[in-house]
C-alpha cells in the first residue's frame, strides 16, 4: 500500500476495479437486508471495512487517535441505509446533537460555511464522535498517516496523507448502488438527516 496523489486521482485510476467488485457485493448486500434491513447491511459493509483495513495494516498506520476530528469537517455522504440506522440510532439511544450548528449548515452550500461550521454536528465537546459505532463508510475511509501536527485548517483535508484501499471504496460504491437498485437515487448528506430529528 502507498500513500495515494488524492482522492480524485485515486478513484480514476481504480474506477473500473471498484465499479466490478461493487457489483460482485450486490448480492451479499441484498442478502444481509432480507435477513435484518437497513442494520444488516450497514452492519455487514461496515464490518468488511474495518476488516480490509486490519488485513492491509491500514488500522495500525493510522495516525488518528481518539478526540481527533480534523477529518471531520467534511459534507458526510452516506447511503440510505447507514441513514436509517443512524437515525434510528440516535433516537432510540437519545444521542444529543447540535441542533443550532446543524441549522447552521443546512443554511448554506457546504464550501459556502465558515471552516467552524464545517464540524461535524455528532461530535462532542472533545471532538469524539458520539456515533461512533454507527459512523458511515466514509467517516471508515478516512485513515490519515499523516504526523497530526498537519491537519490544521490551514491544510484543510489532510487528502495526500490518507490511504486508501480499493476494497474500502467498493464498498462505499456498493452501497450507493445498493440504495439505486431498491430505488432511493437521492445522495443523503449527515446535516440534512439530522435536521429532521
Amino acid at each position: 500500500m502507498k500513500k495515494q496523489k488524492g482522492i480524485q486521482d485515486f478513484l480514476k485510476e481504480n474506477f473500473e476495479e471498484i465499479a466490478t467488485k461493487a457489483e460482485e457485493m450486490l448480492p451479499i448486500l441484498q442478502e444481509a437486508y432480507d435477513k435484518r434491513g437497513p442494520q444488516g447491511v450497514t452492519e455487514w459493509s461496515h464490518y468488511y471495512i474495518d476488516a480490509i483495513n486490519d488485513k492491509t495494516g491500514l488500522t495500525a498506520k493510522t495516525s488518528c487517535s481518539a478526540g481527533c476530528h480534523f477529518c471531520c469537517y467534511g459534507e458526510i455522504q452516506l447511503s440510505y441505509v447507514e441513514a436509517t440506522v443512524i437515525y434510528s440510532a440516535i433516537k432510540q439511544f437519545n444521542i444529543p446533537v447540535d441542533k443550532q450548528l446543524v441549522d447552521r449548515q443546512n443554511r448554506k452550500a457546504h464550501h459556502r460555511l465558515r471552516y467552524a461550521n464545517k464540524r461535524c454536528a455528532m461530535l462532542d465537546e472533545k471532538g469524539m464522535c458520539k456515533i461512533y459505532e454507527y459512523r458511515p463508510t466514509i467517516c471508515r475511509l478516512y485513515n490519515s498517516v499523516d504526523d497530526p501536527k498537519e491537519c490544521n485548517e490551514q491544510y484543510k483535508v489532510p487528502d495526500t496523507g490518507t490511504l486508501r484501499t480499493v476494497e474500502g471504496f467498493a464498498v462505499a460504491a456498493a452501497l450507493m448502488l445498493f440504495d439505486q437498485v431498491n430505488g432511493n437515487n437521492e445522495v443523503y448528506v449527515l446535516q440534512k438527516v439530522l435536521a429532521k430529528l
